[in-house]
């Protein structure tokens, strides 16, 4: 998981930093992607 957040965010900071439109909806994507294939847990306090 760390690693997959590492990817990401060198990949958003290439993106911007370089001002690649295309690039930067690939990673929206990609994101999206890989936060509906995990589970989103909610405990006792909301969080």
């Amino acid at each position: 998981m760390v690693q997959e957040i590492k990817k990401i965010l060198m990949t958003t900071v290439e993106s911007v930093a370089g001002l690649h439109q295309e690039a930067f909806r690939t990673l929206i994507v990609r994101v999206e992607g890989i936060l509906n294939r995990r589970p989103i847990t909610i405990d006792e306090n909301g969080h």
